[in-house]
């Protein structure tokens, strides 16, 4: 069996990736031994610094493996349970390992304004909790994500993360007496 390894070519913002194959009988455990390229490696740094990064290519690049390394790299250097992988279906979510975009965000099918997706997640203390625990979102297949509900979801992570400052500065003023 064949692994196609990754060579990512960074253009205007964007990660594409290109075939390089490796023939997987001379590297069994391909997970453990995965030789990054200088690309792949400024990927990592990328995302590794808290940048918003976009991989692309052709079917059969071995993205999703990528994925399935940037992910292990996020998952060792935040807290546990902070890092979540998700994708535009169920189908895609379940072969990363994680839950669909919509059940991460708290946000049902997403249909509603901004207002009204805020008001929808702020009802359910999992989604909140997801929200504030979340130091990397992962998202695979973003393609398939309507732009409003990314618009709107953007609108939300920045709406609940202002909405729990407050809150806390609340909390300190309180415990200080003021």
């Amino acid at each position: 069996m064949e692994w196609k390894n990754t060579a990512v070519k960074k253009r205007s913002g964007e990660f594409s990736v290109d075939d390089e194959v490796i023939d997987s009988r001379s590297s069994p455990d391909i997970s453990s031994e995965l030789n990054l390229s200088p690309q792949q490696e400024e990927l990592i740094s990328a995302i590794v610094a808290g940048q918003s990064v976009f991989i692309t290519g052709s079917a059969g690049t071995s993205k999703s493996f990528l994925l399935k390394h940037v992910v292990s790299t996020l998952r060792r250097i935040h807290p546990p349970n902070s890092v979540f992988v998700t994708a535009s279906t169920g189908v895609a979510a379940c072969a990363l390992g994680g839950q669909t975009l919509y059940s991460f965000a708290g946000v049902g099918l997403g249909r509603g304004n901004k207002t009204e997706l805020v008001n929808y997640v702020l009802k359910s203390n999992k989604a909140v909790e997801r929200w504030k625990r979340a130091k990397a979102l992962v998202i695979d297949e973003i393609s398939m994500i309507d732009g409003e509900l990314f618009d709107n979801l953007e609108f939300l992570s920045t709406t609940l993360m202002l909405q729990l400052k407050e809150l806390r500065s609340q909390l300190l003023r309180m415990y200080q007496g003021q």
